[in-house]
C-alpha cells in the first residue's frame, strides 16, 4: 500500500509552516505522516507545532528536534525520520508552494519507483525572485551530471520531490554528511527513473534563510566532487549487497 510521509524542516517559519501542514493534509489522498523537524527545543516554530498539535490531535503529526546543527548533515538525520513507502523532504518557507504535492503524488503513484520532482528549469517552470548567479551555477552543475551519467533532465538536486524509501537501505549511501550530496546522485548512476514536473517558485516573504552565498558556493564545490566521486565508483559498489572485497 502507497504511504507518505512529509518531512519538514524548519526555523524561524510560523505562518507558512502553519499553511504548509494544512495544505499537505488537505490536499493528501493516501495515508500519511507529517514530521517536523525543528532547530530547537524553543524556536518560533516549536510553539506552532505546539499549538497545532492540540489543536487538532487526529492529525498524524509530530516533532523531533536537530541533534546536529551541520547544514550538511542534517538532512541525513531528517530522511532517517521517514516512515511508509515514499517520503517528501520539504521546506517550511513556501517559496515553493506545498500544493504542488497534488501532481507528484499523482505521478509518484502511477510510477513507484520513480523519483518524481518539481524542475526550476522545466519549460513550463515560472521563477520569481530566483537569483542568476544561481541559476547559472545550477544549471552548468546540471549539465555536468547530464554529460557524465548520460541522463536527460533540468534540475538533478531539487529537493522538491518524492522519493521512494527503499532506496535508502537497498543503495549504499555513507550515512554521514556525504548523504546531502549523494541523496540523488547515487538513483541517478543507478538508472532509477527521474520524472520532472514544472513548478512556480517565489522568493520567501517570511522568516530568516540559514544559508549564506558563501554557503551555497561550497555546497556546489562539494556537489561537484561528489558527481565525479559517484561516477568513478563501479555501479555494483553503489548496492548495499556488493562487497568491499
Amino acid at each position: 500500500m502507497y504511504t507518505l510521509s512529509l518531512l519538514i524542516f524548519t526555523n524561524t517559519e510560523t505562518d507558512s509552516l502553519e499553511y504548509t501542514i494544512k495544505q499537505f493534509i488537505s490536499l493528501v489522498d493516501v495515508p500519511y505522516r507529517v514530521t517536523v523537524l525543528l532547530k530547537t527545543a524553543h524556536c518560533p516554530s516549536a510553539a506552532v507545532m505546539q499549538r497545532l498539535m492540540a489543536e487538532h490531535p487526529h492529525w498524524i503529526i509530530s516533532t523531533a528536534v536537530q541533534k546536529t546543527q551541520d547544514k550538511f548533515q542534517y538532512f541525513q538525520e531528517l530522511s532517517s525520520l521517514a516512515s511508509g513507502t515514499h517520503f517528501m523532504v520539504w521546506p517550511s518557507d513556501n517559496e515553493v508552494d506545498i500544493a504542488h504535492v497534488k501532481d507528484l503524488l499523482a505521478v509518484s503513484k502511477a510510477s513507484p519507483d520513480a523519483i518524481v520532482s518539481l524542475s526550476k528549469f522545466h519549460k513550463d517552470s515560472v521563477l520569481d525572485g530566483y537569483g542568476a548567479g544561481r541559476t547559472l551555477a545550477r544549471k552548468a552543475i546540471n549539465r555536468l551530471i547530464c554529460m557524465l551519467y548520460r541522463r536527460e533532465g533540468n534540475d538533478f538536486f531539487s529537493t522538491f520531490e518524492i522519493f521512494p524509501r527503499r532506496y535508502i537501505s537497498e543503495f549504499r549511501y555513507t550515512q554521514t554528511r556525504e548523504f546531502v550530496f549523494e541523496y540523488n546522485l547515487i538513483p541517478l548512476r543507478l538508472g532509477v527513473e527521474y520524472i520532472e514536473l514544472p513548478m512556480h517558485y517565489h522568493k520567501r516573504k517570511s522568516g530568516k534563510s540559514n544559508f549564506s552565498l558563501l554557503f551555497y558556493c561550497h555546497f556546489a564545490f562539494l556537489y561537484v566532487l561528489n558527481i565525479f566521486k559517484i561516477f568513478l565508483t563501479p555501479k555494483s559498489k553503489l548496492l548495499q549487497k556488493s562487497s568491499d572485497t
